[in-house]
């Protein structure tokens, strides 16, 4: 499989809400998308602050470039369904369980914003508290994330479970997960889900469970507070990194098709064969977010809000809500 090719890909989503009695009637939705839309937010899926290879932009471009190539390598296509691909059968359980992650993350960021509305999606331990330093999850092994729109203030909390199987438990510890928050910046939560990823009978299928009260009964109570511009800097710190600095040899160029400011960067992949060598990922960006992102200026949310592109995309670019493309 290639994520490169351009092609429309379906995946189904099984909605669950609460537990027992207080359960809700399943309902199972079909997600299509498309590999550009599938790129956009393998990108943009910010990895916890402990697993990102520093600032040094080479390194991560590397990394973007090796996650793209283990999921093409985990997955292969039968019509538009994504199945697990035997290449992988040799590698060890870490292994695969660092795949199953990768897949996990990015998928789930694609369900909350198309099936939740959910603009944006960052790891907890990506944003900076105001002392400067990084806020860390009410425990260890855990993947939290939080949410928002980028029209209301409030926030949600999601907790990725990449599986090889449908896995009850990972379900079960991740609705205690989310419901240890009680408040993020001084609100409520306003959605709480976990999204696990996992295969069965060989294809690809996601499941979204959002807990009952049950779980908000034992959960920990616990309270996090960061500014709005340090979570969007968190959010969009993933991609600025791919730039190069000032000082640094320039690795991107201009590109006015969508943005008057706007520059484009390629990042070499893996080759894919004979017929496929010298693959390239183009990411877009607008110069002035890029500016505001790393200077750390208040006027973040703003500039944000009025990113305008210019032009209609067709199917060789795609354009996230977040105004960073694809092409």
């Amino acid at each position: 499989m290639l994520l490169t090719e351009k092609r429309d890909y379906k995946l189904y989503v099984d909605i669950r809400q609460g537990e027992g009695e207080e359960e809700s009637p399943r309902n199972l939705t079909e997600l299509s998308f498309s590999n550009l839309e599938l790129l956009h937010e393998i990108v943009m899926s910010s990895l916890p602050q402990q697993r990102l290879p520093g600032d040094d932009c080479q390194k991560r471009r590397y990394e973007l470039a090796y996650r793209i190539y283990l999921l093409e390598m985990a997955l292969e296509v039968q019509k538009d369904t994504l199945k697990k691909s035997g290449r992988i059968a040799h590698l060890d359980s870490s292994e695969k369980s660092l795949i199953h992650y990768y897949l996990g993350t990015a998928l789930t960021k694609m369900i909350a914003r198309r099936l939740f509305q959910t603009d944006y999606l960052t790891h907890l331990s990506a944003i900076r508290q105001a002392d400067g330093r990084y806020l860390n999850s009410p425990g260890s092994n855990r993947n939290d994330m939080i949410g928002a729109k980028l029209t209301e203030n409030g926030y949600r909390v999601w907790s990725v479970k990449g599986r090889s199987q449908n896995s009850r438990n990972a379900m079960k510890i991740g609705c205690r997960e989310v419901c240890d928050f009680q408040a993020i910046s001084g609100g409520k939560p306003e959605i709480q889900a976990v999204c696990m990823t996992y295969y069965d009978g060989g294809y690809l299928n996601a499941a979204v469970q959002i807990p009952g009260k049950s779980y908000l009964e034992k959960s920990r109570q616990v309270s996090v507070d960061f500014e709005r511009k340090s979570y969007l800097r968190a959010y969009y710190q993933c991609v600025c990194q791919l730039f190069s600095k000032e000082g640094e040899r320039q690795n991107y160029r201009r590109d006015k098709k969508f943005y008057e400011d706007g520059i484009v960067t390629e990042i070499p992949l893996f080759s894919g064969g004979e017929a496929e060598k010298n693959r390239v990922l183009r990411v877009g960006i607008s110069r002035k977010l890029l500016s505001c992102v790393r200077d750390g200026e208040n006027g973040l949310e703003d500039c944000i809000q009025q990113l305008c592109w210019q032009e209609t995309l067709d199917r060789e670019q795609y354009m996230g809500g977040d105004g960073i493309y694809i092409c």
